[in-house]
């Protein structure tokens, strides 16, 4: 349902501290979220949902994630993977 909306941007998962899975959605599909939380909230079942949350990140998260991909990318060049974050 969510990447039928966001065509080839890219929808990141991954699993926080409490082992929720966290979607990181491009801004491009706020559009559609209306019609995506009367998808969901009209049958959460079919979806396997549970409850769900909306958060916008933090600029300092932002900026921290930013940093982390860089060093990967940077690892990646280099062919080293050392002691950089990986991403979840």
């Amino acid at each position: 349902m969510l990447q039928e909306k966001v065509h080839d941007k890219p929808i990141i998962c991954n699993i926080d501290e409490a082992g929720q899975n966290v979607l990181e959605l491009p801004k491009e599909i706020s559009e559609h979220f209306d019609e995506i939380f009367q998808t969901i909230d009209a049958d959460p079942e079919v979806w396997n949902i549970k409850q769900y949350n909306l958060r916008v990140s933090s600029l300092e998260e932002v900026f921290i994630e930013i940093g982390e991909r860089e060093k990967r990318e940077e690892a990646k060049l280099l062919g080293d993977k050392g002691d950089l974050p990986q991403e979840n």
